[in-house]
């Protein structure tokens, strides 16, 4: 499962275990610099400073500089000690990008030099600079929304965006750090704006994979409200969002990688690290509902998918039974006859 789910779910031994598999596998690190940015919002960044020496020491020795100054900046970005991080950032900075014929504009423009006051702000500039490549896809939230850069003039220290509304401009490269979000591949905003077809066509057959990009934005765990702004940002809103959502919630119901609470009009939907039974999720769930009508409402939605599997039918049936002749659950007399009536109306399976 990926490191910024086990970061979310403060698994730390969990955590630890895949980072050191991931150092002895020399693998990629993008995902290892998305979970530190997890880390460093729960103010736990202190915890990853002595396995990331020992990360970093190995990508250099294996040649990986670039890859060394990047989990160092990017501790460093989620509120590392800049005192301790300081000195091996400059030098595997300058291991990976000395070369570069940008180089010493970049680092004069960021001021990435020992002697900067802010050296936090220095690796951000310098980072992000570098990153404006032509095909990157940017986000510009006041208003010019989504654009891919065309092309990158070190001469004139400038980029071209050309922005899905038609738009087009160029900027300072300085400025564009400043107003932009760059946005990873697997951001449905990007792609949209770069393969609108087979992201319509991904929406239709494999919505858990859409619901499953969502979740890795926001750290693996989102609301329904959280869920539904980011598909209104690639335009799958009104109508078309209620169909979807039904769609995909049901199938994540379903799906052993998936952990959906709440209601429906208010849920919240995890994707795990391992996966679950359904039925025993089923149950909790349903138990862990604030009141008998809550729980009514749930199985009154989920039931009504034509492809729910019958032993998740028949758990969420069992235990509004035991829900309603429970004496201990407090319960108006109303919502103990609508549970009456559902079962009478859908009875269990046959071998249930």
């Amino acid at each position: 499962m990926s490191l910024a789910i086990l970061a979310t779910e403060e698994n730390w031994q969990a955590f630890d275990d895949a980072w050191t598999a991931l150092i002895a596998s020399k693998g990629p690190i993008e995902e290892l610099c998305q979970a530190i940015e997890v880390i460093g919002s729960k103010r736990r960044i202190s915890r990853c400073l002595p396995t990331l020496r020992i990360h970093a020491e190995s990508l250099a020795e294996n040649g990986r500089a670039a890859d060394a100054a990047s989990i160092v900046g990017a501790t460093l970005r989620a509120g590392g000690p800049a005192g301790e991080l300081g000195e091996p950032l400059l030098k595997y900075t300058e291991a990976a990008f000395g070369s570069e014929p940008w180089w010493a504009a970049f680092r004069d423009m960021a001021g990435l030099k020992r002697e900067t006051l802010d050296l936090r702000k220095a690796w951000i500039y310098f980072d992000d600079m570098r990153s404006y490549k032509p095909g990157v896809v940017v986000f510009h939230a006041s208003g010019w929304g989504v654009g891919e850069v065309k092309e990158v003039s070190n001469a004139t220290m400038e980029i071209t965006v050309h922005f899905a509304s038609g738009k087009k401009d160029r900027f300072p490269l300085r400025t564009a750090v400043e107003i932009f979000e760059r946005l990873p591949a697997t951001d449905l905003r990007a792609q949209r704006l770069l393969d609108p077809q087979g992201l319509e066509k991904r929406l239709k057959e494999e919505p858990l994979e859409i619901l499953k990009a969502v979740l890795l934005r926001y750290g693996g765990k989102a609301s329904n409200m959280t869920i539904r702004n980011a598909l209104a940002q690639i335009g799958v809103d009104g109508t078309k969002w209620s169909n979807w959502w039904k769609k995909t919630r049901l199938a994540a119901e379903n799906d052993t990688m998936y952990r959906v609470s709440g209601n429906v009009a208010k849920c919240e939907v995890e994707l795990l690290r391992r996966a679950m039974d359904p039925i025993e999720a089923m149950r909790r769930q349903l138990k862990q509902a604030r009141t008998l009508k809550d729980a009514l409402s749930r199985v009154r939605d989920l039931i009504g998918g034509e492809k729910l599997a019958p032993e998740i039918r028949n758990a969420a049936l069992q235990t509004i039974e035991e829900l309603a002749n429970d004496e201990k659950v407090a319960a108006p007399l109303d919502p103990r006859l609508a549970a009456g009536m559902m079962l009478r109306e859908r009875p269990k399976a046959d071998g249930a």
